[in-house]
């Protein structure tokens, strides 16, 4: 855990990323392989490094495609919900969340950044 010198705890939220101004840039469009079952315009979870907050995202399937099979790997194109800073080969976690206050974590797939498209 670091220390912000000059911050508040409060300014501060679990999974912020602390880097050098233009070192890192968070990013809403990504292409990434992905393994796990979707459907065109289904809505998905992903969670990045552990210890984050599950980002929404909806996939674009590849051109002709139907429902993707669990089993099958498959490049897409992932819009999401809110930056996330990746980068190429940065792995995530298909998963579905359920309850209010205690949440429970179920991944359902995998996936690998292949690049960023914004």
């Amino acid at each position: 855990m670091a220390r912000v010198v000059g911050g508040r705890p409060t300014q501060v939220e679990t999974g912020q990323v602390l880097a050098t101004p233009g070192a890192v840039r968070p990013h809403t469009r990504v292409r990434a392989t992905l393994r796990a079952g979707a459907a065109p315009g289904e809505g998905l979870q992903l969670l990045f490094p552990p210890g984050r907050r599950a980002v929404d995202a909806t996939a674009d399937l590849p051109r002709g495609a139907g429902a993707i099979a669990s089993d099958v790997r498959v490049e897409v194109t992932l819009n999401l919900s809110r930056p996330v800073v990746c980068e190429e080969g940065t792995d995530f976690s298909v998963v579905v969340q359920t309850g209010d206050h205690i949440i429970s974590t179920h991944r359902i797939g995998t996936g690998r950044v292949a690049g960023a498209l914004d």
